[in-house]
């Protein structure tokens, strides 16, 4: 999966769409509670990707659920 999200990166890919659809997988056997809950690896690959994200600015404030506006604004920062 890593090398997969890494060549739909480097192509050009869009991570605030990645994004959305690996928050969406779930598993059988979530690990954690409340926030700090894992649904699957998808789901802990998409939180890695979400808190890099917000390191470096391409998503602000509380970004539990991407929306399309973010993308959109994500988007458009990330062609300037």
């Amino acid at each position: 999966m890593g090398v997969l999200v890494s060549k739909y990166l480097e192509q050009g890919g869009d991570p605030i769409k990645i994004l959305k659809h690996l928050q969406s997988v779930k598993g059988d056997r979530p690990l954690g509670l409340g926030e700090h809950r894992v649904n699957s690896i998808s789901h802990a690959v998409a939180i890695a990707l979400r808190n890099h994200l917000k390191k470096h600015g391409h998503l602000e404030g509380n970004d539990d659920e991407v929306t399309e506006a973010t993308c959109s604004e994500a988007i458009s920062t990330r062609r300037e």
